[in-house]
């Protein structure tokens, strides 16, 4: 399979290759880049529907901003291209679950504990 950065060589500058972030979250069908270089900003678009062709079942690419809010601090989320929504369902454990990433990012681990905390699922050791 093709990676981001061989698909996007004959697109993009050497020294955008080599700026261009080389890993990505995926939450349900959103990919999110954690830190997506403001130099790129003019090639995001690109560098995003680049990605949705290669994967398949990624609908919606974002970033996180700079900016934070809220008690926690959270990043907020910006759509770079795709479905231009930040829901998603997302299956961990055999649990779906249906998240606004924009919001709820740091707070799916403690939702899937406290869930399986409190429901008749165990885990099987192997």
């Amino acid at each position: 399979m093709t990676n981001l950065k061989d698909e996007l060589k004959s697109k993009l500058s050497k020294e955008e290759i080599k700026i261009m972030p080389s890993s990505f979250d995926v939450i349900g069908s959103i990919a999110i880049f954690n830190d997506f270089p403001e130099k790129l900003k003019r090639r995001e678009k690109l560098i995003a529907e680049t990605l949705m062709k290669l994967n398949k079942n990624i609908k919606t690419v974002a970033k996180k901003t700079k900016k934070y809010s809220g008690k926690f601090r959270l990043a907020k989320i910006k759509v770079m291209s795709g479905k231009k929504t930040k829901e998603t369902i997302h299956k961990e454990n055999g649990v779906f679950l249906k998240l606004d990433v924009g919001e709820q990012l740091e707070k799916k681990s403690k939702k899937m504990r406290k869930l399986l905390k409190n429901s008749k699922i165990r885990r099987k050791k192997l």
